[in-house]
């Protein structure tokens, strides 16, 4: 099942979106910094967990590609700006 994400950034986290099934927090700046892109470690997180389990990504930028590998994969995916930057939230469908 393809799941469009959310593609304009919005002012506050998505509807679904509840902090108690938060299971990971990545900054996004620090895995790339370390040659590491995210998406593994996403992929990874979610797929250990029950449906519904969230993961957060903090980073300077919105992470566009991300969101449409991870749509295309049934996350459900959206971005909001905190401050200067930005939050993805990330959460595989209950």
């Amino acid at each position: 099942m393809l799941i469009q994400p959310e593609t304009k950034v919005a002012d506050e986290p998505p509807s679904w979106f509840q902090p108690e099934r938060v299971v990971l927090e990545l900054d996004a700046a620090i895995l790339l910094a370390a040659g590491e892109h995210p998406l593994a470690r996403i992929r990874q997180t979610l797929a250990q967990h029950p449906a519904g389990a969230t993961v957060v990504v903090a980073s300077t930028f919105e992470p566009a590609p991300l969101l449409e590998h991870l749509g295309a994969e049934g996350v459900l995916g959206a971005c909001c700006r905190v401050g200067d930057g930005f939050r993805t939230y990330l959460s595989r469908p209950a």
